[in-house]
């Protein structure tokens, strides 16, 4: 890819970079070259370059990033390209691990709902009350017999501090 004759917008689009976590990804501690300055960004002037080396605690949209650099304030994704830009194997490895983990973090949301759900049917209820369902569940492990004292504690003490 000819970095010269794009910006960090048209670099990620084309890739199928589309999203702004994908994007804060991309661009961890990556070094951009400087093309314009349309907002007044204080990156760096038209050629400079600059490192990338701030992204955890960046703020992104989804045409600029805010402090991707200590001090850095907003530059929008057609002020700059990433210099040397490819993506590794090791990058989309570690997008592929993010992901993953968000899978696995909205499932168990949704088992979460799932399980809210179940219980207002089987009470009969048409509004959902945090506190009864906790009391509830409880009671369900309570009368488990394939459940040890330990095994109960540690699910019921999960139980008293799990937010709804």
């Amino acid at each position: 890819m000819n970095t010269r004759d794009t910006d960090f917008l048209k670099q990620s689009t084309k890739a199928g970079i589309t999203t702004i976590a994908r994007r804060r990804l991309l661009l961890k501690d990556k070094t951009i070259r400087i093309i314009a300055n349309s907002n007044g960004h204080n990156y760096g002037s038209v050629g400079e370059t600059v490192k990338l080396d701030n992204m955890e605690a960046a703020t992104m949209s989804a045409s600029s990033v805010t402090k991707g650099f200590k001090g850095g304030n907003s530059i929008n994704f057609r002020d700059f390209y990433i210099v040397d830009y490819n993506i590794s194997a090791e990058s989309l490895a570690e997008e592929k691990k993010i992901l993953r983990k968000k899978i696995k973090d909205i499932e168990k949301e949704i088992d979460k709902i799932d399980s809210k759900v179940a219980w207002m049917k089987e009470v009969g209820a048409s509004v959902f009350n945090d506190n009864e369902f906790k009391v509830f569940r409880t009671l369900t492990l309570l009368e488990d017999p394939n459940l040890s004292k330990i095994k109960r504690t540690k699910l019921i003490s999960k139980l008293i501090v799990e937010a709804p």
